[in-house]
């Protein structure tokens, strides 16, 4: 459940942003947390709300801005959307009493086990297709960067 009011119709890379940041709010079901509040870059001061999470818990989910491309194998209207999950920790918070526990590597397993093959609901796309895990290069924290790729068509509505 979105933790924002969200407008009534989100464009499409809006969308697609949504429903993997509501995907990944609830990760009990893959061994997690039952409630993140996932970071969006679409939602204003991410450095601030990472930082947020960060000092509260000790770990926070961001998921990037995707990356929309054309997708020139599928077709002239098919797109490519490369997405980002960054699993941060804030390893001496995080290890404390007032921490979740949970390492940044094992929240990003837990990540890569949510999306690797989800379809979003909305928008057309693809299941999602795991390209990689990457130390990410947050000094004095441990992050990890989880990429994956899905396609759409983008079609235009008539008027």
């Amino acid at each position: 459940m979105p933790t924002t009011t969200e407008p009534a119709v989100l464009d499409l890379f809006s969308q697609l942003h949504l429903d993997i940041s509501e995907r990944l709010a609830d990760l009990s079901e893959f061994g997690g947390p039952a409630k993140i509040d996932v970071v969006r870059e679409d939602k204003g001061d991410v450095l601030t709300a990472i930082e947020a999470r960060l000092s509260k818990l000790g770990i926070a989910i961001t998921v990037r801005t995707p990356r929309i491309a054309p997708d020139e194998d599928a077709g002239d209207d098919a797109l490519r959307a490369t997405v980002i999950v960054v699993a941060t920790e804030n390893v001496i918070q995080n290890r404390s009493s007032t921490g979740t526990r949970l390492p940044a590597l094992a929240l990003a397993s837990m990540i890569f086990t949510a999306l690797r093959g989800w379809r979003p609901a909305n928008g057309g796309w693809t299941k999602f297709e795991f390209k990689g895990l990457e130390l990410g290069e947050a000094p004095g924290e441990q992050e990890y960067e989880i990429t994956f790729e899905t396609s759409t068509v983008a079609v235009e509505e008539e008027t």
